[in-house]
Formats: C-alpha cells, structure tokens, sequence
C-alpha cells in the first residue's frame, strides 16, 4: 500500500456558519423609524384619524416589505407590490385622497398659524376621519415601501434620513411643539443606519488594519443604537429636570426665531431685488398691488419724502402714489393700456387738451374758494425707490398725466405742485349738484381746435340744440385767468364723456362666488341706508358695517391662497389693516353702486406739523417717515372728482379739527413711476364771451359728522439690530442667488464646451467634420455670412471672400465647407491631421470674432452662445 502523504503547505479551513443579526435589526431599525416619524409629525398637529387601522397597516406593511426586499435575485421586485397597490387605491378612491390630503394640511395650517381658519373649505367637518385615515394609509404604504427597500435591499443613510426628516421638517421650520422622545429616538436609528453603511463600506474596501467583516458590520450599528439611546434617555432627564420643554421663556425665544424665520421669505427678497432693480431703472412697476401676502406691518422708521409747502396747511394731506381699479386674483392693479386704447376720444381729451380726472378737484376749487387758498407743493424723494406721489386738489403744470390715475415727471427726484389747500372734501361731498346751459353761440366752431374739441367730446346732440348742460358743485367759469379756459374744458370733458367712463369702470360690482358670499352676507340695515340716494350715508354705512364686523390688528396673519382676500377677511378672519378696509369698502361700494377705487400712499398728519421746519422765505418742510404710508377709500364725486374717503378704524373724519391726526403704519411696495418723454401739450379751446344761466336742481343736507371714540393701535417696532440682521440676510441671500446664477450659466458654457471638444474629436471623422461644419456655420451667421439660396460650393468660395475682406483668414474656412460636403454626400473622410487642423481654425475663428465685441455682447456670445 502507498503511503499517504500530505503537504505541510496546506491549509485547512472551517467555515463555521453563524446567524446574522442584520436582518432582524435592520427591521426593527425601519419599524422603529416609522414609527416614531409618524409620532412626531401627528404630535405636531393632532389630527383626528382611525388610529387602529392606520398604525396595524403601517406596522403590516413594514414588516411585509422587509421581508419581500430581502428575497433572493429578481424576487425582491415583489416589494414594489405595495407602493403599486397604494397608488391604484389612490387613484380609484382619488376624491377621498385628496380631501384627506386637504383634512391633514388644514390640521397643519390650523397649527402652524394657531387659528380655527380652515386653508380649504370642505363640505363636511374637520373630524371626517375616513377619508384622512385612507390618505395616510396611502402615504404610509408608498413612505414606508421605499424605507424598507432602502435599508434591507441596500442600505442608503442618505435616502433614508431624507425619508424620514422631511415629513417632520415641515413642523420643525414652523416651531411645532412635538413628541421629543419619538424624535430624538428617530435620531437615534439615523445614527444606526449611517453606522451601518459605514462599517459595511470599511469591509467591502478591505482597510488596511481593518478587524471588521460583514458578519460584525451589524455590531457597530447596535453599538450605536444602544450609545444613541443612552443618550436620548439622558437628554429626556435633563430636560425634564430643568423644565428645557416647558419654560416659558425657552418657549418665547422659539416663538420669536419662528417669527424671524417667517419674515425672511423668498417673496420677500424678490420683492427688494425688484425694488432695487426698479430704483436702478432696469425694470418697470408691475402696476400690482398683491393682497394679503404679509403676516404683519413692519417698518423702519426712516423718513422717505421730503414736502415743501409754500405756507404751513392746516388740515392732513394725502400723498397718491398707486391707484387700484380692478380687483382680481387677491390683487388691485391698474386698467390696461390695450383696454384703454379702445377709448379713442377719451385719449385724445386727455393726451391733446389735458382735460385729465387728476386735476379736475383743482379746478372745481378754483371755484369754490379764494385764490389765496392755493399754495406750492415741493416733493423731493429720499429713496430711490420711492414713486411720483400726487397730492388732491393740485395741478402739475410740468406733470405728465397717465391715463386718469397716475402722474410723471421727467424725474422723480424733486417736483412741484400747484394745490389748493382746502381739502376737506367732506363739505364738498355736501354740497348740492347744479345744472349749469351755456349757449353754443359762445363758443367759435369755425376754429379748427374748437372744432376737435367739440368732436371728441360727444355732444352733437345738446349742440344742435344750442347749449350745453353741464352738471357741477360749482359753474366752471372763475376769474382766476390762468385756469379759466382749462377749468372750462375739463368741466365739460368730465359732464360728457369721463363721468360715462368712470361708473361703466368703477361702478360696477365683481362678481365671483366668494364675493358673492359677501355681498348676500350685508345686513338690511346698510340696503335701507343705502336707499335713499346719498352718497356720503351709503359709505358711512359700509363703515359702520366694516367696524362692527372686523377689528383693526396690525398682525392679522397672511391670506390662504385658496381664499379670496375680501371675503377671507370679513367671513372669515375679522382681522386686518388698512389694505383690508380699504379693498373691501371699495368693493361694498362698488356693490352699491358708487363708483370707487383702491388707493396707496402717504398722509401727512397733524401730529407732523409742529416737527415741520420753518424755511427762510417762509416755507415749511416736511420730512414723511414710511410709518406714514396709508391704503384707502377714493370714490367720485359728479361734477367735481376723485377725493378719497377712509374707512380704517381710526381715520374716520380725518379731516375734522376734533382728530388728532394720528397715523398708522401700512406696507406699500413703491410704484416706478414712467419717464416722460414728451412736453406737455395744453391746447386751448376758443371760447367767446358769453352769459352762464345757473339753475338749481336739488339740495340736500350736510351729512352728519359721526366721531367715534377708538382705541388707539399700538405699533410694533423692531429695533436696530434686528434691521439690521434682516439686511444682512437679504444681502447674503441675494448674494447666494446670484452665485447660484453665475454658477449655472459658467457649468452650461463648460458643459457645451466640452460637448463640442466631444464631438469635434469624434472617432468617427465623418460626424467630426459635419459637427465642426455646423459650428463654423453659426459662426458665419453671426459674421453675416450666409449661403441663402447659393450652392454650398459657390458659398464655400463666397464666404471665403467675404471672411478675407473682413480681415480673417478664410481659404480654410472655405476647405471646411467642401469637406464637410465631401464627407456628407460622398463619405470621403477626411485625415485626423486635417480634422485638428479645421478645429484650431474655428477656435481661432470664435475667438477673433468675440475679441472685437463690446463688453455685453462679448458676455453674451461667450456665456450664452458659448462661442469660446
């Protein structure tokens, strides 16, 4: 028998299989997750859902995925079953879904703004638990699937902390109160996947030096867990022992750095970046005013305009600088141009004979009161940003109108005004409407401006019958000689044509569901006001209704964008400021039959005028603080004009020597104002003398002065530092834009660059050459080269030409184009030495042409047409 024999050199080893813990700890990792994710985003909002059914089907569903991902080879693709299933629940039962979804961020939204104002309006209460219960276990289904899949299947860290953070970041960004040790026991299983991952990724590599191997990869998560939770019990003591949860200071703090965080929105830095670029004159005013976008007032205390009058005024000034005419989509903005363009006569008594609805206050005052009661008003900006503000009653004699709301000066920097300082249009609301017939023997139609006069205004008929009827508080004859003729045309424009226009535009009420809410929502009391014909009853009315049915706060939280602003504000909310009162009277108005319209700016109070400073030649200056910015009421009066009416409580009777002329503070974007291009044509109408019969038609009453006693609206204020921590972030978080920007445009051009060096160098030469052919074509376009109807070989020597006479190099130029011709009909490939050769030609080319360029269209041709 032979012998046996074995070599020293080999070695035996035993294999001795062991269990893994991974799998059953990774499932109790996703089940502990899960769970305490879901703990803390309900914990945040608490909403009412059938508790049973959701936790047994998320728990079911945790367990179900884990052990289908786990499953060998193509198998584990059964774990995609339940997020298919989930997704067709959704889809046959979509109508439950979503107003579960809606049931839940309604929760959310109640929470987050501490308020029993619902974001959606739905049919049945908020304790409709099925259809919430059904959203969630759809949510829970889809969320958890992919949690599983991505811890048992493969673990990722960073797929699972986003699974897992996001749902509860939304709570954490607001200052939710929460379930702290679910939460901090969910950061506890984030620091066992990421040992995990980073214990298998050591063993995979094989480090050297390294003891770990799959088998103990499971030891080092659990070595986490169990530090983790020592930990998380720990922190719970020491909270709970000096009461970190429950102080009401801590609790302050939180609430103070969610409000901070509030203010600081993307809007709001779109809305300073516009500013800027307003100021700067890269762009214009949107001629928008969105509603409802700020949660609370806030201002700067810095003063903003500078108002120079001629002699100290004795009653409050407003300063227009935005008028709102249509309400839509939660915003006030101003009548299009192509919806002004259909008003031809209209234009042309506004644009040739400056009959404008700006001055006719102006006017009617001329007439009313003594020319000493005119004064000069001198208005210079202190921001850049700031608009043309325009006062009542004045009259721009350097102003260029726009259309019958707006004004413009060549620059916005300092102008002036002629203004009439009696403003209190209470007692011109008062006084009675008259009926004025001039003879048309008077006026000289022979005269060929007379004669345009008169065919734009659209008085044939009352001519042919040989006077015309003018309806005013005051004939518009005055003796004052400087606007007699222009007091007589706009008297007449406003009778014939722009009173028409104004109650088609301005009287009208919108009609939309939510407004109709509104409107069905008005107590009888206000309707048999309303019936007896005045003006001036009918707003008081809707003023009364307006206090009585919302308070004045100058935190009264954003409107829901589901919402309309009016009707969420008086069904709803019952809170607001200025904007509110104003826009919503404006529409009750409107409801009634009043024309009105929605207006921004300034008052300059009583309580500034002992602060204004006495000038040299007996002038006073003003300095307006933006504290001093206003939204109101401005509707029109027949045969006079627009004069504002307020309806905030604490405005009322403004005007009246018994207020105190106190103002509150609202926010109000700028208003870019348009430069004018044109000098200002006044065309004077020929009229000869001739005798004014006046006649009385009706007179009514002085309407009642009602005084009201109100409390008095703290303003809040935000100290130095804060401004300036918010300036600081608006810079850095402008300054992250723009980087971001810039580093999209230079990723694009390095991205197009290398994509061209890609195929230029293509190893098929026929592709290469075509591709180097394209380039050297756009190339030749912007050179002004082009084949239009030309053979490419008669344009190949044709652009050779032109590029030689130009100063480059074209025979080349030339060759490119025959190759790529050759190459594209023929197949002929050209040699690797001629494809360098036509690069370093086009390169050559590009960077030849660019060279040349300006400064913008060197940017231009080099970031955005990446020619070099």
């Amino acid at each position: 028998m032979n012998d046996f024999y074995i070599d020293s050199n080999i070695l035996v080893a035993a294999n001795n299989k062991t269990f893994s813990l991974k799998f059953p700890f990774l499932i109790i990792v996703a089940l502990t997750g899960c769970i305490c994710m879901f703990s803390v985003c309900f914990s945040m909002v608490y909403p009412e859902y059938n508790k049973t059914v959701f936790w047994a089907v998320t728990v079911f569903n945790v367990l179900l995925t884990c052990i289908l991902n786990n499953l060998p080879g193509k198998l584990q693709l059964t774990g995609t079953i339940p997020i298919i299933l989930a997704l067709l629940t959704a889809f046959f039962k979509q109508d439950s879904v979503v107003k579960g979804a809606k049931l839940l961020y309604n929760y959310y939204y109640c929470a987050v703004h501490n308020t029993d104002t619902l974001f959606f309006k739905l049919e049945h209460a908020l304790t409709d638990v099925s259809d919430l219960t059904l959203f969630l276990c759809c949510a829970s289904v889809i969320l958890c699937s992919l949690i599983s899949r991505y811890l048992i299947h493969k673990t990722y860290f960073i797929v699972y902390f986003l699974l897992t953070f996001i749902p509860v970041e939304f709570g954490l960004y607001e200052g939710l109160n929460m379930n702290m040790p679910a939460m901090l026991i969910l950061v506890a299983t984030w620091f066992c996947v990421l040992s995990v991952q980073l214990a298998s990724f050591i063993s995979k590599k094989g480090i050297s030096g390294s003891i770990l191997n799959s088998s103990n990869t499971t030891n080092c998560g659990i070595a986490a867990l169990a530090v983790t939770i020592v930990s998380v019990l720990l922190s719970v003591a020491v909270c709970n022992a000096f009461e970190l949860t429950t102080d009401s200071k801590i609790q302050e703090k939180r609430s103070e750095m969610r409000s901070n965080i509030e203010s600081l929105k993307w809007q709001d830095i779109a809305n300073k970046i516009s500013d800027i670029g307003i100021s700067l004159g890269l762009m214009d005013d949107p001629d928008l005013r969105e509603l409802g976008t700020k949660n609370k007032l806030e201002y700067r205390n810095e003063d903003v305009v500078q108002v120079t009058f001629s002699e100290m005024p004795e009653q409050n000034i407003y300063l227009k600088n935005f008028t709102g005419s249509i309400y839509e989509d939660n915003s006030w903005s101003i009548i299009p141009d192509d919806e002004w363009d259909k008003y031809d006569k209209l234009n042309t008594l506004f644009n040739k004979f400056e009959c404008v609805p700006q001055i006719l206050p102006f006017m009617s005052n001329q007439s009313i009161y003594e020319d000493s009661e005119n004064a000069s008003i001198k208005i210079k900006s202190l921001s850049r940003s700031e608009k043309i503000l325009m006062p009542y009653a004045s009259y721009g004699e350097k102003s260029v109108y726009i259309n019958d709301t707006g004004s413009a000066f060549k620059s916005n920097e300092e102008y002036s005004y002629s203004i009439s300082m009696m403003q209190d249009f209470y007692s011109i609301a008062s006084m009675p409407k008259n009926y004025y017939y001039l003879p048309t023997s008077g006026f000289n139609f022979d005269d060929a401006t007379t004669a345009n006069f008169f065919s734009q205004l659209g008085a044939d008929a009352d001519i042919s019958q040989g006077s015309l009827c003018v309806s005013s508080v005051r004939p518009p004859f005055i003796e004052n000689s400087t606007y007699k003729t222009q007091a007589l045309q706009a008297s007449l424009a406003e009778s014939y044509a722009y009173r028409n226009f104004v109650y088609e535009k301005y009287a009208s009420p919108n009609t939309s569901s939510p407004l109709d809410e509104v409107y069905d929502s008005i107590p009888a009391d206000i309707y048999e006001r309303a019936n007896n014909g005045n003006t001036l009853d009918t707003l008081a009315a809707i003023r009364d209704y307006l206090a009585e049915t919302s308070e004045y706060s100058m935190s009264p939280g954003e409107t829901p964008s589901t919402r309309d602003f009016i009707n969420y504000f008086l069904l709803e909310n019952n809170k607001g400021y200025c904007m509110h009162f104003a826009s919503a009277g404006v529409m009750l108005a409107r409801y009634f039959g009043i024309p009105a319209r929605y207006c921004e700016g300034y008052i300059i109070s009583k309580d500034m005028l002992p602060d204004a400073k006495k000038n040299k030649d007996g002038s006073v200056t003003i300095n307006i603080p933006d504290s001093a910015s206003h939204a109101w009421c401005e509707y029109y009066i027949d045969g006079y004009g627009w004069v504002p009416y307020e309806l905030t409580p604490g405005y009322y009777d403004i005007n009246s020597p018994e207020n105190n002329g106190s103002v509150e503070n609202v926010y109000s974007e700028p208003i870019e104002t348009e430069t004018a291009t044109t000098e200002e044509i006044q065309t004077e109408t020929t009229i000869n003398t001739t005798t004014v019969t006046e006649t009385q038609i009706s007179n009514t009453t002085a309407t009642e002065t009602i005084i009201s006693d109100l409390e008095s609206n703290e303003k809040e204020k935000n100290g130095g530092s804060n401004t300036a921590v918010k300036i600081i972030l608006y810079i850095l978080m402008s300054a992250a834009v723009i980087a971001l920007i810039l580093f999209i445009i230079t990723t694009l051009r390095r991205y197009a660059l290398m994509r061209r060096k890609r195929e230029f160098n293509d190893s098929n030469r026929i592709s290469a050459v075509l591709s180097i052919y394209k380039f050297l074509m756009l190339l030749l376009k912007y050179l002004s080269i082009t084949p239009e109807n030309m053979q490419l070989l008669d344009f190949a020597e044709t652009a050779a030409k032109k590029l030689n006479s130009a100063g480059f190099e074209g025979d080349t130029a030339s060759e490119i184009i025959k190759a790529a011709l050759a190459a594209d009909m023929g197949g002929i490939k050209p040699t690797r030495e001629e494809i360098e050769r036509y690069i370093m030609y086009t390169d050559s080319l590009a960077y030849a042409f660019v060279k040349d360029k300006n400064v913008i269209s060197y940017l231009i041709l080099k970031y955005v047409y990446h020619f070099i």
